[in-house]
């Protein structure tokens, strides 16, 4: 098993020195909550982006319902 140390240093983003571009980040359609998964900041989003987010997260869901007809 390999040393979780060393990925946790990679993965410090407490220090002064990094800027975070927030490009990783999830929404929480429920809150309308998103966070950086990189640098742990949250921010709300707006109603727009939540419905876009919804739409993506449709769009995705029924690529997997076709493929299971399909494959059926």
């Amino acid at each position: 098993m390999e040393d979780d140390d060393e990925y946790d240093s990679y993965w410090d983003y407490d220090d002064g020195d990094f800027d975070c571009d927030h490009e990783g980040y999830d929404i929480d359609i429920l809150t309308g909550v998103a966070w950086c998964w990189r640098c742990q900041h949250k921010w709300f989003v707006t109603h727009e982006e939540i419905t876009r987010e919804i739409e993506h997260q449709a769009e995705y869901m029924a690529q997997f319902e076709c493929d299971e007809v399909s494959n059926g």
